[in-house]
């Protein structure tokens, strides 16, 4: 009977129980903007399974080596495409007849800011597609699982566009009209200093020391 534990024992070790998890480690690459001339900084953590033939990692953007961290392709984006799910708006914007069904989402959305998320959304194009990365931040794009073709822009200069709106997840519950016809918006969010500043005919997001 002891034999015979043993080897249960070793087989339940080698189905995957045991793993060695590696410490979060920087890697090239630049994440959203922070503000203050500052970027979230890229890190990523590899588990490595027993029986699984290369690691599993995460990718996370942090302010800094101690600051805080969010890992990106499972809570941020979650975080953001659930936002949009939620919206009654979403309900009219149609989806696709792929598997998984994907909604079909009329802005551009430009993810300004993290730490807390702030996402700009502009109107376009119905057959405007965004070319994103799904498995790692490269270029200036992050896929969203739930927008068709779309993704989230890492940028901080936005088109100047009329029917514009933004939002911050935690933060609020809906799509935040941009007055069109202003120079500067102030995004009223707790312990954040972040505006839009109209410059031509682009918004620059401006995200200052808090006060």
């Amino acid at each position: 009977m002891r034999v015979r534990a043993s080897i249960c024992l070793l087989a339940a070790t080698c189905a995957g129980c045991l793993s060695h998890d590696f410490s979060w480690t920087k890697v090239p690459g630049q994440g959203p903007y922070l503000g203050e001339a500052r970027y979230a900084q890229v890190f990523r953590k590899c588990e490595q399974r027993l029986m699984d033939g290369a690691p599993q990692c995460e990718i996370a953007f942090g302010d800094g080596d101690r600051g805080p961290r969010v890992e990106v392709f499972h809570d941020l984006i979650g975080e953001l495409d659930s936002y949009l799910a939620r919206l009654p708006a979403s309900r009219s914007w149609g989806t696709t007849n792929s598997s998984p069904r994907q909604t079909r989402v009329p802005y551009k959305l430009f993810l300004v800011t993290i730490l807390p998320s702030i996402v700009v959304a502009v109107p376009s194009p119905p057959a405007k597609t965004e070319n994103c990365w799904v498995d790692a931040p490269r270029g200036n794009c992050l896929r969203s699982y739930f927008a068709a073709g779309n993704g989230y822009v890492l940028s901080t200069a936005i088109p100047a566009m009329a029917d514009s709106f933004w939002f911050s997840p935690g933060s609020t519950t809906e799509l935040i009209a941009i007055p069109a016809g202003a120079s500067v918006v102030q995004l009223p969010l707790k312990g954040v200093n972040a505006r839009l500043e109209r410059r031509g005919d682009q918004w620059q997001f401006v995200r200052l020391p808090n006060v």
